[in-house]
């Protein structure tokens, strides 16, 4: 098969859920699956990611690319362990990459996009259905070797599913991303497609619920919220009944199983989560520029903040954090004010400029569903740092060129 940038998009979606898979071990640099296909595509395709078809291409974006990846660079290199886990730099390429060539795909044929958008759906319903078997089956099922510690809670006495994931957080954000996917239908007036969009839409619901991380399902709830506030009349009417059934059904079953069984907790998780925050916090304070390396977190704290840990067993077992609890820290800390101001900026001016555009009246409509999905991102990266799993990290990067491709269709300026 010749290769083309339409055949390594194409491939590259379709082993989705396994794009995280580590290829070689940490001792041998810690090459994952989505970084050797990168690779590949940009060396059989260099020509075609060198090319800009429009002589009047917006160059803001890629400018914004180049200043993150530069300060991330340099931020690591004069950092106090710039030889400290080298293999997270990669993403920094291989994200780019992949981005790079799903706008040059699209933007020679945008209503490609289409094709694009039912292997993903495909592929979320290939994790959804892992996830129902993991509910009749336990959340021991996956090809990890060992499950994460959140994906049961026996203190009270809930069940957590990590789905093809290594946490069940990263399953619920990963879900509570996909799930408006299924509601965008190229043809608005196939009944039957558009009920079987629902009812995908209802099941990957469920699942985010199952997964019983909060901070996915109040992603999901605000980026829904944003859906209705933008959808017709009639379907305001059927998403008003439905909620209200649930609510209903809630208040008469109370479950206790996954986020429900957790309610009671809220206020110690958020004590627990402060405290290393106004750690981390301090830390930035005394890193601002350029951080303290992409990377280092936990290397850092093991030797100049050493309280924050979990005792495991006192006086011989500790946990040290390699993330902060929080995304937006964690980018901060590790990358600096000025890396991590460029990076919002990458994603915020798409955002914006679709909200704008859905305002006006002057974009497609379809546009929301992506806009809900990054909405849905966006908080639940406010507790957990998400971006270490590729399959989270290239749903982003879709989502972001799909805002830039929307708020470009009727005049194409693109990266």
């Amino acid at each position: 098969m010749k290769p083309t940038v339409e055949v390594y998009i194409k491939y590259t979606l379709w082993t989705l859920p396994f794009t995280d898979a580590k290829i070689l071990p940490l001792e041998f640099g810690f090459v994952k699956v989505f970084d050797v296909l990168a690779l590949i595509a940009v060396i059989f395709l260099f020509k075609n990611f060198l090319t800009f078809k429009n002589g009047k291409t917006n160059m803001g974006y890629l400018v914004l690319v180049l200043l993150f990846v530069v300060t991330t660079i340099v931020g690591k290199i004069f950092s106090k362990f710039p030889a400290n886990n080298i293999h997270t730099l990669y993403p920094l390429f291989s994200v780019f990459i992949f981005t790079r060539f799903f706008i040059h795909l699209l933007y020679e044929d945008f209503q490609r996009r289409f094709e694009l958008f039912k292997i993903l759906k495909i592929v979320f319903l290939f994790l959804i259905g892992i996830m129902c078997l993991q509910f009749f089956l336990g959340p021991s099922l996956s090809y990890y070797t060992a499950v994460h510690s959140n994906a049961s809670g026996e203190s009270f006495g809930t069940t957590r599913f990590p789905g093809l994931f290594v946490d069940s957080q990263t399953n619920g954000q990963f879900l509570a991303m996909a799930s408006f996917f299924f509601l965008i239908i190229q043809t608005v007036k196939d009944k039957i497609e558009m009920k079987k969009s629902f009812l995908f839409f209802a099941l990957a619901a469920i699942c985010v619920v199952l997964a019983g991380s909060r901070s996915a399902l109040g992603g999901f709830l605000i980026g829904f919220t944003l859906y209705f506030l933008f959808t017709d009349f009639k379907t305001k009417v059927i998403i008003g009944f439905v909620g209200m059934l649930a609510i209903g059904t809630l208040l008469i079953a109370q479950p206790n199983a996954a986020i429900f069984g957790r309610t009671e907790n809220v206020g110690e998780d958020f004590s627990f989560r402060e405290a290393i925050w106004i750690e981390t916090i301090e830390i930035i304070e005394e890193y601002p520029s350029l951080g303290i390396g992409m990377g280092n977190f936990k290397k850092y704290i093991m030797i100049y903040n050493q309280d924050m840990n979990i005792v495991l067993e006192p006086g011989v077992d500790y946990y040290y954090f390699n993330q902060p609890e929080n995304g937006y820290l964690k980018i901060i800390v590790e990358h600096g004010v000025l890396a991590s101001i460029v990076l919002i900026l990458l994603i915020l001016i798409p955002f914006i400029k679709s909200l704008y555009g859905l305002l006006k009246l002057s974009i497609n409509k379809e546009v929301v569903y992506v806009l809900s999905s990054l909405v849905s991102f966006l908080i639940a990266f406010n507790t957990v740092y998400s971006l270490v799993d590729y399959r989270i990290t290239c749903l982003l990067g879709i989502l972001v060129s799909m805002a830039i491709l929307y708020t470009n269709s009727a005049k194409p300026k693109f990266l």
